[in-house]
């Protein structure tokens, strides 16, 4: 592989600007050699180094990329400061707690808790045990249970701090937007410690590998450059950049110095080796030499010695760390999941193949069939069909994203495990586990067309209907490894896994935080309204005779109920946003927008219910007309951060992933702009569809099956779109703040930050308070280029954007991933694939 090609594919797309731009520079290595052939002065060569190497090379690439560099330098320096102080606060912990038992003869229980505390550095920790009786046992394994699978509930922080409406002039940028729900660390168990330090150092250590992989990539790039500079116009600079870089680039300082220690530990290479490079915990020489070793290894000698109990601890500890390394899964797994993700592609495209031939099939059937199968049939078996085709569609969007190398794995599921991070910026298309969730949507979409092509056929729900039903519960909970219903099935059990849980939270809303999953999946079923609301016509078929009657359209009163549900979980999701940030904006303008689609769902069933009736009819118009404008306007300035007056592409953004790369002589994209105009016209006019049923004022024009399908499939076409933009603009974001992973890590002990640059300092700071979030791109230049900002500077961290400058960035409040919950049970954690990556 080319090095420009293996640049392209292994950069980290949020600091993709931060990279050498190789491919730049070959371009202006031609450019240089056509001007050399027309103008071959001894003057030029001069004036060729000049501009390429000294100007170009140095000053713009050399000084972004250690700017940068430097930054993440100390950023990591202060984790590693919290995990070390962090890891001495455990020791004393557990040598306490070991004394203390050894001075009982007995252990403490996982569930030991009391009110007076013995001596524990935890305030209110007393290792009493308590009865050991069969009530107490059960309710710990019922709490361990709920908190392995993140359905442990928890109450708002406002209530929990009985301040519900906190006065505005208290919230500061601590309390802002920090949607934490920690556990009480007085109650945990030394079990659980070490499972939250291993788990706040399996990030660490896989943060520090894209740090090192970043550095690597860029002192390879910089010198391939000059190298092909060199070759292509007959120069000799490398030989001088290479000692001056060394000596002024701490980037290229360090690698050097890596290379070194490599050098004069070659029989010790292995990375895995928790001794390499090390002397003490303040082995200075380390830090000074190459810091990101020196931390890397001190992970891992926490993560394999301080953190094991026995030898077998320790071993498994190391499995995983190789498991987790990005060199292992690229040389080791890459032929495997290429060849199983080729056959999961083959049996899926076999299945959406038996399926589109069935749904064409029966959309020739449904010409000629009887009214009683358009009205009953009809609409129940689509409104499955729709389930199955939303999540194929979704499938889709994964591909688009990964086509132009959005970072939408850990924008979707970095909240749940990010130890994996490292295999999401192989971009390798095995890796992604698309093919393996298009099976696994297929399969579900070729077994509802095949029993919905017979009952159709048949003109009969039963008992297709029954079959339908069983198959689809015993697909979606099967677990079992030792019995494979289906190819790879087993496979697919974290993803149908994470799929229960946020329903599940979804169902539940309010008494669980609110989690990216949670409201993803609650926008999604706000579409899907037909395919809820047609749960109500299965039950009254199954279980009524009189179906002239009883099944009309006017007596379900829960069609109406079912399609307001969605907009329901969501309004309530948006109240515990904000009693758990105190952001009114944009959680509480968010939760009226939702009781306006209420009102509106409810409208429309009563319309249909009796469209002569002239009070419904305006109600309907109205609802609609304001829930429509207020939703277009959120889709297109909040959640896709359109409209912007100020952009360079009008009235859009200054970063469209969609349109490709921009022209590197003007910085411009190209055609594809028009794109965005179109889906922008297209969103809108969905949001409008409702009025085509103003259109005729007859009882069997509006509640027609057909109309109201139409009308479904396109609200399933425009989320769809929805979500590839809105996953797209949360992409731009994390790219403006350099983001690839999450900093809120839950640790056991109190927390004490460092006295970091107070440039870092101010950027912190104004990246946790919304409002101040439009002037981070404009910070983030002046953070690169200073060490310490002026007073100036400083002060204009605390100026407060305008409207117009919040808006396009109020969508990040809307994606604050909260702490995670500590797992009770250390078994819970295994070491198969997180239900992260196995979501796609």
């Amino acid at each position: 592989m080319k090095f420009a090609e293996h640049l392209r594919e292994s950069v980290v797309p949020e600091w993709s600007d931060k990279y050498v731009n190789y491919k730049l520079g070959k371009k202006k290595i031609k450019q240089f050699q056509k001007l050399k052939k027309v103008q071959d002065v001894g003057s030029m060569d001069r004036t060729i180094v000049r501009q390429f190497i000294d100007d170009w090379v140095v000053r713009d690439q050399l000084r972004n990329c250690d700017e940068f560099y430097e930054w993440q330098l100390s950023k990591y320096r202060a984790k590693f400061n919290k995990l070390q102080r962090q890891i001495r606060l455990y020791v004393l912990e557990a040598d306490k707690r070991s004394r203390f038992d050894a001075m009982n003869g007995s252990c403490s229980t996982s569930i030991s808790r009391a009110t007076d505390s013995y001596g524990s550095i935890f305030p209110n920790f007393s290792p009493v045990a308590l009865t050991d009786t069969f009530r107490a046992k059960v309710a710990h394994r019922v709490k361990c249970w709920l908190v392995a699978n993140n359905l442990y509930p928890s109450i708002p922080v406002a209530w929990k701090n009985k301040d519900p409406l906190l006065r505005r002039k208290d919230r500061t940028s601590v309390t802002r937007g920090q949607e934490t729900f920690q556990s009480e660390t007085s109650h945990l168990s030394l079990s659980q410690i070490r499972q939250q330090l291993s788990d706040a150092i399996l990030d660490f250590y896989l943060y520090l590998q894209l740090l090192k992989n970043f550095r690597d990539l860029n002192v390879n790039g910089f010198r391939k450059i000059v190298k092909k500079f060199d070759k292509v116009l007959n120069q000799n600079q490398l030989k001088n950049f290479m000692p001056y870089a060394k000596k002024n680039s701490t980037m290229f300082n360090q690698y050097d110095e890596y290379l070194k220690l490599i050098k004069d530990n070659v029989e010790h290479a292995d990375v895995f080796n928790a001794n390499l490079f090390l002397g003490s915990d303040s082995d200075g020489e380390g830090l000074k030499k190459d810091p990101l070793t020196f931390w890397e290894q001190t992970a891992v000698k926490w993560y394999t010695m301080t953190l094991t109990s026995s030898s077998k601890d320790k071993k498994d500890n190391l499995e995983r760390i190789k498991n987790l390394s990005l060199q292992y899964s690229v040389s080791e797994q890459t032929i495997h999941r290429t060849n199983a993700s080729m056959f999961q592609m083959f049996l899926g495209s076999i299945q959406l193949g038996i399926s589109v031939t069935l749904v064409i099939l029966m959309t020739v059937i449904l010409t000629g069939a009887s009214d009683e199968v358009r009205i009953a049939l009809l609409p129940i078996w689509s409104s499955f069909h729709y389930l199955t085709f939303m999540g194929l569609l979704y499938i889709v969007n994964c591909f688009v994203w990964f086509k132009v190398k959005i970072n939408y794995r850990f924008i979707m599921f970095g909240e749940i495990h990010s130890r994996n991070a490292p295999v999401l910026f192989n971009n390798d298309f095995a890796m992604t586990h698309i093919p393996l969730q298009f099976f696994h949507a297929t399969t579900f979409l070729c077994i509802c067309s095949v029993l919905a092509f017979c009952s159709l056929i048949l003109e009969d729900l039963e008992p297709w209907m029954i079959i339908w039903l069983g198959l689809a519960f015993i697909l979606f909970f099967w677990k079992f490894k030792s019995i494979q219903l289906w190819p790879y099935w087993y496979e697919t059990w974290p993803s149908r896994k994470y799929i229960i849980t946020s329903f599940i939270r979804l169902v539940f809303s309010g008494f669980f935080s609110v989690q990216f999953g949670d409201f993803f999946l609650g926008d999604i079923i706000c579409s899907l309204t037909y395919s809820m609301s047609q749960f109500a016509t299965l039950g009254c078929v199954t279980f009524n005779d009189a179906k002239e009657d009883r099944c009309r359209y006017e007596q379900l009163m829960w069609i109406g109920i079912l399609s307001c549900l969605p907009s329901y979980w969501r309004f309530v999701q948006c109240l515990r946003r904000y009693f758990d940030s105190y952001d009114w904006f944009p959680h509480l303008l968010n939760a009226f927008k939702y009781v306006l689609g209420i009102l509106f769902n409810a409208s429309l069933y009563w319309y249909k219910s009796w469209p002569q009736n002239p009070t419904f009819r305006t109600l309907l118009i109205v609802s609609g007309c304001v829930n429509s404008t207020l939703t277009s306007i959120w889709d297109l300035s909040l959640d896709w951060s359109l409209l912007q007056t100020k952009s360079k592409n009008y009235l859009l953004r200054d970063d469209l992933y969609l349109c490709g790369k921009k022209n590197w002589k003007t910085g411009k994209y190209g055609n594809m702009k028009s794109i965005y105009y179109f889906l922008m016209v297209f969103d809108v006019v969905i949001r409008f569809e409702w009025v085509f049923y103003m259109i005729k004022n007859n009882t069997d024009y509006v509640r027609h099956p057909l109309i109201a399908l139409a009308m479904a499939t396109l609200e399933i076409f425009r989320r769809f779109i929805w979500i590839i933009l809105r996953v797209e603009n949360e992409h731009v974001a994390n790219v403006h703040l350099f983001k690839v992973a999450e900093d809120n890590w839950q640790l056991p002990f109190p927390t004490i930050d460092d006295n970091e640059l107070r440039s870092e300092e101010a950027y912190s700071t104004v990246a946790e308070n919304m409002d101040n979030i439009a002037i981070l791109s404009a910070m983030k230049t002046d953070l690169e280029s200073q060490s310490q900002p002026t007073d100036d500077a400083a002060s204009s961290v605390h100026r407060r954007a305008s409207v117009f400058e919040i808006i396009p960035w109020a969508h990040t409040t809307d994606f604050q991933r909260p702490i995670e919950t500590a797992s009770i049970d250390s078994a819970a954690i295994s070491d198969s694939e997180s239900e992260a990556e196995s979501m796609v």
